[in-house]
């Protein structure tokens, strides 16, 4: 098997005890509820009543939305990116370490506030790099106005070094798990002998996904139209066009007897797929770790350091 088939299923592989599938299970539960906390007042301002007549006239909106709406959302998201850095944290453990405390693994932390600083870590890197994305192209655009393709090449090449970059910090939360600190610099050194493998693996599942996820709606939609598809497309001259003829065909599609339910039913089989395909990412990242630390790039911290931080809390 190829490095990059190695990496890809590296999260598949069969370890004493399974962690997964428990921790798999508290996570979708967990943010089920997050997603109803949200969703359920939501639907109440905005006028929706549950189990009500479809003939009843429709509740007006709550003006008073909006000052508790935006609040809400940040703390529901404050939560859910706790609950997922647990649930990685959780993964990573479990492939790098064999360890699996607390709630199938699932735990409050520091492994999980590691990852969490990495999320904050990331955020802020792309930021930065939209930011410098905007000046490459504005410089571009008034230093080379008159040279179309010297322009793109250059936007094209910034936009491959952040890709280039990207891919090799890409381990940065499973490097910072494996290392029993927080992390990011040091997923380079991780990455250094073994970048073409998870570059590989990222072009396989990335790949493979975005094909997934592009791909099922069209061929719903030609099996819902029955090859009617065409008369959508007809009167198509440009791109902007062309999305308003796919949006049209979906719509027809969707409106079709039975349609809704098939939909739906589809729609939580491609978000499975997508949490295995999230998954089998971590695996790819984990496993750069493990070779980092077999290889010694990359230094194990006791795990008595984990306590360390603490002991200064405790009755002096």
């Amino acid at each position: 098997m190829s490095e990059p088939l190695r990496a890809t299923f590296f999260a598949l592989q069969r370890r004493k005890g399974g962690a997964l599938l428990g921790a798999t299970v508290c996570y979708v539960v967990i943010a089920a509820a997050l997603l109803a906390a949200f969703l359920v007042p939501m639907f109440g301002a905005f006028g929706f009543a549950f189990g009500a007549e479809a003939s009843a006239p429709p509740t007006p909106p709550d003006p008073m939305t909006v000052l508790w709406a935006f609040p809400l959302w940040l703390a529901v998201a404050f939560f859910y990116a706790v609950l997922t850095a647990s649930f990685e944290a959780a993964c990573l453990r479990w492939m790098i370490r064999g360890e699996r405390p607390g709630l199938f693994g699932m735990t409050l932390d520091q492994d999980t506030w590691r990852v969490y600083g990495i999320y904050w870590i990331w955020a802020l890197c792309g930021l930065s790099g939209w930011i410098g994305l905007f000046i490459v192209n504005g410089l571009m655009s008034y230093l080379l106005a008159d040279n179309m393709i010297a322009r793109v090449a250059v936007v094209a090449v910034y936009i491959v070094l952040m890709l280039v970059a990207a891919a090799a910090l890409a381990p940065a939360a499973a490097v910072s798990i494996a290392e029993r600190r927080l992390v990011f610099g040091d997923a380079a050194q991780a990455t250094e002998a073994h970048f073409g493998s998870l570059l590989g693996t990222y072009a396989l599942l990335f790949g493979v996904q975005w094909l997934v996820s592009t791909g099922w709606p069209i061929v719903w939609m030609l099996w819902k139209l029955n090859g009617d598809v065409a008369a959508h497309f007809e009167e198509v001259t440009s791109l902007a066009s062309a999305i308003l003829a796919y949006n049209a065909a979906m719509a027809a599609a969707v409106s079709t007897p039975g349609a809704m339910p098939e939909y739906w039913v589809i729609s939580a089989a491609m978000f499975a797929l997508q949490f295995v395909f999230m998954v089998l990412v971590y695996g790819a990242n984990a496993r750069v770790a493990v070779l980092a630390l077999q290889e010694g790039r990359i230094g194990r911290t006791s795990p008595a350091s984990d306590n360390e931080g603490l002991k200064g809390l405790g009755p002096g």
